[in-house]
């Protein structure tokens, strides 16, 4: 069972997360939209995590892969040029692999 606050797996059966103490839905099924989530695209979105002068970073919750990731969220002015904002795409999608492949 899949807490809904933190996305942890605790033991079917279980009444508290052992990660974060929060009492767990028996008859949700874990790890389920909580009602009223916000979502973008699949994920449902749980919070802020940070944010800096280029992006916004988001607590989420992925059903398919029944685990929290984080979304990184890239903040644009709107005065960009196309060309900045093309070295801008491809700097984001680098630093996507480069983090995809830590464990």
């Amino acid at each position: 069972m899949y807490c809904t606050s933190c996305g942890h797996q605790n033991e079917d059966g279980a009444r508290h997360c052992v990660s974060c103490g929060a009492e767990l839905d028996q008859g949700a099924g874990g790890g389920g939209p909580a009602g009223g989530a916000e979502m973008f695209g699949p994920y449902e979105l749980r919070g802020e995590l940070g944010r800096g002068a280029m992006a916004r970073v988001w607590r989420a919750w992925d059903p398919h892969l029944r685990r929290e990731v984080a979304i990184k969220e890239p903040l644009v002015g709107p005065r960009l040029s196309p060309e900045v904002l093309d070295e801008m795409g491809r700097r984001f999608v680098a630093e996507g692999v480069a983090a995809a492949r830590l464990n």
